[in-house]
């Protein structure tokens, strides 16, 4: 997928991923805690991160969901309203058929 066709949403869940990833490094290089205590820190933290990344994924499902509908609406009521039009188009293009 090319940088100019990446929704917002696919890289919002790459930041947080990468923030994730970034943050947990960070913090076992500077940890004061023993490894069990890091661990388990590091699994609370996780557990988060998947959260928010769901979260955003569903934010952008229903947003991109909601933009289609919108989309879909808008195209139907231009077909209704070009309908009384299609025979004089057909009249001056006779190579355009419209089905």
């Amino acid at each position: 997928m090319s940088k100019k066709n990446r929704s917002p949403f696919v890289t919002l869940a790459a930041g947080i991923m990468l923030g994730g990833v970034v943050g947990a490094t960070a913090a076992l290089l500077a940890a004061p805690k023993n490894g069990v205590e890091t661990r388990a820190n590091l699994m609370e933290k996780g557990t988060a991160i998947r959260s928010q990344t769901i979260t955003a994924l569903k934010a952008g499902q229903s947003t991109t969901a909601g933009f289609v509908n919108k989309l879909r609406k808008q195209t139907d009521e231009l077909s209704e309203k070009m309908k009384p039009q299609n025979h004089l188009m057909t009249r001056t293009i006779p190579e355009i058929k419209i089905e």
